[in-house]
């Protein structure tokens, strides 16, 4: 299990196996940071890792959940040449209140202090899967809305997408903090939230077909997975507002964090465990770990995404 609830492993499959991701700026296990014996990194060595003029996300790759999420958006120019950017540091909503002046403040100092911080404890769980991590950090861009605005502070819309049996159950939809409820396989809502009645229609630049195939496609021959899908417009692709609406898979989680609505989590319970009362199923091998994630002490080497998705047969990825 310890396969899927690793972030930079995830994230260094997963493009070589034809899904869209993120960018990641760096993307490091502790030890590739250069810790080992008692040797730490400096706070100049991990700020040297961060962009200086890209919108960014960072976390701790081995903590769970929104903690320790920090976005940072980046950067706009007013009319006296200074720059302006917004940062949050809290529970990783996307919502950005602190403005600064980038040529006044070294946001990139405070950021890798915290990760610093970050890199030293281990994630407050008792999930063996969780607590076989090694500590990291993962710094990648951030999205954005795919509606045709300048104001980039508007997050991308985010589905968590619950998969019974390789069949797609309900998208859990969701724009930063803002929850709008869940959408059925077919595209139709079946619970809205209160806070959640400005975004309940899916915007009319999503196909809906596109995220059921990426969520039941990763859930494959699994009797239950959480697939985290972004739609909207990646803040690395420079291409101003003709950047193109990208499907990019964020994350997968073996657990069902996200609260359901009573009925509609007694419908997933009874969907589920009548998989397993049934009898209709099989065995299947897990194909998709690499071996050398195995015989590398549970991570892939950094350099597995450029060998792999330019060469499937390589020894690295068989």
């Amino acid at each position: 299990l310890t396969w899927y609830v690793d972030k930079i492993a995830q994230k260094r499959w997963t493009p070589t196996v034809g899904y869209d991701v993120p960018h990641s700026f760096p993307l490091r296990h502790k030890t590739e940071l250069g810790y080992s014996n008692g040797k730490k990194n400096s706070i100049e060595d991990i700020k040297k890792l961060l962009p200086e003029d890209d919108s960014f996300v960072d976390k701790a790759s081995h903590f769970s959940g929104a903690r320790s999420v920090r976005i940072v958006e980046c950067c706009k120019r007013k009319s006296d040449g200074s720059q302006i950017g917004r940062m949050n540091g809290g529970h990783g909503y996307q919502t950005l209140e602190d403005v600064f002046y980038l040529h006044k403040r070294d946001y990139r100092s405070q950021i890798a202090r915290h990760l610093m911080t970050d890199l030293e404890h281990q994630d407050m769980t008792t999930e063996d899967a969780q607590l076989r991590l090694e500590q990291g950090m993962l710094v990648e861009e951030r999205f954005l809305s795919g509606e045709e605005k300048e104001d980039d502070k508007i997050p991308a819309l985010e589905f968590k997408c619950f998969v019974i049996w390789s069949r797609l159950f309900a998208c859990h939809y969701r724009r930063g903090a803002l929850i709008a409820g869940y959408y059925n396989r077919e595209g139709a809502l079946i619970h809205k939230k209160p806070d959640g009645a400005d975004i309940a229609s899916l915007p009319v630049y999503v196909d809906w077909s596109r995220v059921v195939e990426i969520a039941e496609r990763r859930a494959a021959h699994m009797d239950q997975l959480r697939v985290d899908i972004y739609v909207g417009r990646g803040s690395y692709d420079r291409k101003g507002r003709d950047r193109p609406i990208r499907y990019v898979l964020s994350e997968v989680e073996m657990e069902q964090t996200s609260s359901f609505d009573h009925d509609l989590k007694e419908e997933g319970t009874r969907l589920w465990i009548a998989g397993y009362k049934i009898g209709n199923n099989q065995i299947v091998p897990n194909t998709e770990v690499p071996r050398v994630y195995v015989e590398n002490g549970l991570r892939l080497p950094s350099n597995y995404t450029e060998v792999c998705t330019n060469d499937r047969d390589a020894h690295l990825c068989i």
